[in-house]
């Protein structure tokens, strides 16, 4: 069995209606963009409403490429599952050192061969 194929005529064979007819067809006007005093007022309207900005200064402002950082020697990833007080515990321990937590991970490493009488 064959599909009916859709009519190139000017009627449709089965409605029996004249296809639409877009010789008058129009299109709108463009959207008015708003003026940086509509901008203001919406971004004033946001801060009276408690809402923050996402935009603004990025950190590498004026700068151009990716910002050098040192090459970090870890290289490895390690995916492991803990109680939620362990993690906050490794997350508290990485912030008040102002290190990454490879580097955590790794003084602890340290301490257990310490306390096991390993070498290092």
């Amino acid at each position: 069995m064959t599909k009916k194929r859709a009519s190139l005529g000017s009627i449709d064979d089965e409605t029996k209606t004249e296809p639409t007819d877009i010789t008058t067809f129009a299109p709108g006007t463009a959207a008015r963009r708003p003026t940086p005093s509509d901008r203001a007022a919406q971004d004033a309207g946001a801060v009276a409403q408690g809402f923050t900005s996402r935009e603004g200064p990025s950190p590498s402002a004026g700068r151009k490429g990716r910002a050098l950082r040192p090459k970090s020697p870890f290289t490895e990833q390690l995916n492991i599952k803990v109680t939620p007080e362990d993690l906050e515990t490794f997350l508290d321990w990485r912030d008040e050192g102002g290190v990454i937590g490879g580097k955590v991970f790794a003084d602890m490493i340290v301490a257990m061969r310490r306390a096991r009488d390993e070498p290092e």
